[in-house]
């Protein structure tokens, strides 16, 4: 039996190479969440800040009024988890993002939250700063200014299109807070070092979108 050859005219092999280039392209950008928290020198006062960028850019922390932060939110960003005031205050931040999913409108886009420890104490837990899932909400917690006394929450409009926050838009409100009647947060900061949790991160690889990655690492995970 004679094998029979398949010839496929051109006007059809172009659009479909370009289709397939195109989606190669749009699998190779993602977004990436950010947190850092870095503490003044000079006075009792941190900022927590976040954002996004895309694939594994340096992200572009917007700057909180310098009358409520001290001028820490035009800093470099570092993604730094750990710093402690002049006052010996500790400050820890961790962040994490709720699972993501390969169907859905909006399920590539998980929200994203955040924890919060002053003085090993967790007065922040899971908070959303980052809706996600399509949802039509687009303000969002652009920093957290910490005081001995008192968190500042700044929140402000995202803007879609652009993928910043609209700098004008941004707005603060101050908060009391009294660590004295917050315990110790005994499995962030156990008695004995070595019994800290090993945690487990799962993640999509970016050669390979449908197979799921395990990585084990410590004091990682949000609580």
């Amino acid at each position: 039996m004679k094998a029979r050859t398949w010839t496929w005219p051109s006007c059809i092999i172009g659009p479909l190479l370009l289709a397939f280039l195109g989606s190669n392209a749009a699998l190779a950008d993602y977004q990436t969440t950010h947190a850092d928290v870095v503490c003044a020198s000079h006075a009792n006062i941190a900022v927590a800040r976040f954002a996004e960028s895309e694939d594994e850019n340096t992200p572009s922390y917007i700057a909180v009024p310098e009358s409520i932060d001290g001028g820490l939110s035009h800093t470099s960003a570092k993604d730094r988890t750990d710093c402690t005031l002049p006052n010996g205050m500790t400050i820890r931040l961790k962040k994490g993002d709720e699972q993501a999913f390969a169907y859905g409108m909006g399920g590539a886009d998980p929200p994203s939250f955040f924890s919060l420890w002053l003085n090993q104490r967790r007065v922040i837990s899971k908070k959303v700063w980052k809706p996600g899932y399509a949802m039509d909400d687009t303000t969002r917690i652009s920093a957290v200014v910490i005081r001995p006394d008192s968190l500042t929450y700044c929140s402000g409009e995202w803007d879609v299109t652009a993928g910043a926050f609209k700098a004008e838009k941004i707005s603060c409100k101050q908060e009391p807070l009294t660590l004295s009647s917050l315990p110790v947060d005994k499995i962030e900061y156990p008695d004995d070092p070595s019994q800290t949790p090993l945690w487990v991160q799962y993640s999509l690889t970016r050669n390979h979108p449908m197979r799921i990655s395990a990585t084990a690492f410590s004091q990682q995970q949000t609580t």
